[in-house]
């Protein structure tokens, strides 16, 4: 059960790190140009959460409901706080 929840929260947590990482340097460099970066992270997220989620299931066999459940609940916890920080990124330079 352990593994099962470490690994939930490995993928959704590195990919708010990397992702918060590159829209703020995106965005000081140019605000204007955030939304084509916006678009690709989105789609590379995707496409690496459900490689990363597809490898854990049938390569790795952990158990789909605690995997699952942790993966699903972190992927939303910390993308809503990167909205937030985007949120206070965007309002700070106003």
């Amino acid at each position: 059960m352990i593994a099962e929840v470490l690994y939930g929260l490995l993928a959704p947590l590195m990919v708010v790190a990397v992702s918060w990482s590159v829209v703020r340097r995106a965005y000081r460099a140019n605000p204007a140009g955030l939304m084509p970066v916006l678009l690709v992270g989105m789609v590379l997220k995707l496409m690496f959460l459900a490689a990363y989620a597809a490898v854990m299931l049938r390569v790795l066999h952990l158990r789909p409901i605690p995997f699952v459940a942790t993966f699903t609940a972190s992927f939303i916890v910390l993308h809503n706080i990167e909205a937030l920080l985007m949120r206070r990124l965007f309002t700070s330079a106003c």
